[in-house]
């Protein structure tokens, strides 16, 4: 017969013996938990390992994830966050174990949303625990991914007043390692966008899973790095930044990864939560779509679902926005049939973001004409044309006639569009707007031009009525 017998210090260590003869047959560490006083999360329990007469920050429960101190070098030489009494940081910054109790405390929500809900032990699904490293560099306000030492390492901000140690941060870099174990996707081009956004969309579901009281689940990136709760990024409308795109259009792998994230981020945000004003936890947001047609999101957790088995068993490295909308779709019709709700709200979020069209619904398509001549629009100067020749169309023009606009501006506030049918009728589109600080106008608008006949030359109008940006239309297209 064998005895489990409990001992150690603290009581944790576990042994098995023989009962008859008391003979220590084995001995193992069971898990033990520490208490971290976080800057951004709360009094938290953390995952801890006795050693000696003092503990570490090993998290046996965790495949042995270890946080590490840097001591704000460039590397450095990290030191294994260690201590007397198992309790780390006092919420504050300046005391150096606080910023070590946050990133152990992300890690290890990480780890339980992956494994809990996709069932995937770790970041390369083998059991075993990455690493995290903080203090690195002096008011360094960045945190990245490496896989050459399989470890997270963050820097602590400006000032060194906050570090980049909150929940979302670090999910978002260690799901940089789980895409580098799996897709691999190119860090570059739209596969690097991709990329990008699949650590910021797997970051907001660990957010949410973690269901922390002082770090909610929302649709922000890193709103606890800066003072006032501004996020560095917003999934419901990415161009709130003013540098990240709401919308795919040709040639947006040519920008920087980050912002070219914004097409997919805004897909799980719609995917998720459909389009409009609403509040989630407290925040409020407001989504638009590249149609200007509404959308039903199917929930976070189906969305989250989705593109994760997408990253795992359908992406590649070169991936790109459409083969995303394929694979996404394709896992939608796996998990709930091509004919459910979820195949139909997976195709309709990724037309709202201007890649491939709305779900099939057996309505017949009208023709479409299109320009993708470019035609610059000159900085507060005069208002140029785009025109479009239609032909072969019988009678009028429809009720519901979709001008789909696709111009590229850095303060989209200064552009006023109006379409101008062929017989010189105006029909505004888009207003001036000086406090409309977004980039880009990607938007199918849609007007009742029933009393005009269809055939004929169609222009698209633009003029920027501001000094300071220049811009050009890159398309038109009417949909009769």
């Amino acid at each position: 017969m064998v005895r489990l017998t409990v001992g150690g210090r603290g009581g944790k260590g576990v042994f098995a013996t023989d009962a008859s003869s008391g003979e220590k047959l084995f001995e193992w560490q069971a898990v033990r938990n520490g208490t971290g006083h976080t800057q951004y999360s709360g009094q938290v329990t953390l995952g801890s390992t006795p050693s000696g007469t003092s503990y570490n920050l090993t998290d046996s429960g965790r495949g042995n994830h270890k946080t590490y101190d840097v001591n704000k070098g460039t590397p450095g030489t990290p030191t294994l966050f260690s201590g007397s009494d198992d309790i780390w940081g006092n919420g504050l910054p300046a005391n150096n174990e606080t910023a070590g109790a946050d990133a152990a405390y992300g890690a290890g929500v990480t780890w339980d949303y992956f494994k809990n809900v996709h069932g995937r032990s770790g970041i390369r699904g083998d059991g075993a625990g990455a690493s995290s490293r903080v203090h690195h560099g002096n008011n360094y306000s960045n945190a990245f991914w490496q896989d050459s030492c399989f470890c997270m390492t963050c820097g602590d901000g400006r000032g060194n007043a906050r570090p980049f140690t909150s929940i979302d941060v670090a999910a978002h870099e260690m799901t940089h390692g789980v895409t580098s174990a799996t897709a691999n996707l190119v860090y570059g081009g739209e596969s690097g966008g991709l990329n990008e956004a699949t650590s910021d969309i797997l970051a907001a579901a660990v957010e949410f899973h973690a269901n922390n009281p002082q770090d909610v689940g929302d649709y922000l990136v890193g709103e606890k790095l800066n003072a006032g709760g501004k996020p560095v990024r917003h999934m419901d409308q990415p161009s709130k930044d003013r540098i990240s795109e709401d919308y795919w259009y040709e040639g947006i792998g040519a920008i920087d990864v980050h912002h070219s994230s914004g097409p997919a981020n805004h897909w799980f945000y719609l995917a998720s939560e459909g389009s409009g004003a609403k509040t989630v936890n407290g925040v409020n947001y407001n989504s638009p779509t590249s149609d200007d047609l509404p959308l039903t999101g199917i929930g976070r957790d189906k969305a989250a679902l989705i593109w994760y088995k997408a990253l795992t068993t359908k992406f590649n490295s070169t991936t790109d926005y459409a083969g995303a909308r394929a694979d996404t779709v394709a896992v939608a019709t796996e998990l709930y049939g091509a004919t459910s709700p979820e195949v139909k709200s997976v195709t309709d979020a990724w037309a709202a973001v201007s890649v491939g069209q709305r779900h099939d619904d057996g309505t017949p398509a009208g023709p479409v004409f299109e320009s993708t001549t470019t035609v610059p629009i000159p900085d507060n100067g005069p208002a140029v044309t785009s025109p479009v020749s239609v032909s072969g169309v019988a009678g009028n023009a429809p009720a519901g006639l979709r001008v789909g606009v696709n111009i590229i501006h850095r303060w989209r506030g200064d552009v006023v569009i109006d379409l101008i049918a062929p017989d010189g009728t105006v029909y505004p589109l888009k207003p001036f707007n000086a406090g409309d600080a977004g980039i880009n106008v990607t938007v199918t608008y849609q007007v009742d031009a029933s009393t005009e006949v269809a055939n004929g030359i169609w222009n698209l109008r633009v003029r920027d009525q501001a000094i300071g940006d220049t811009g050009h239309i890159q398309s038109f297209r009417l949909t009769f």
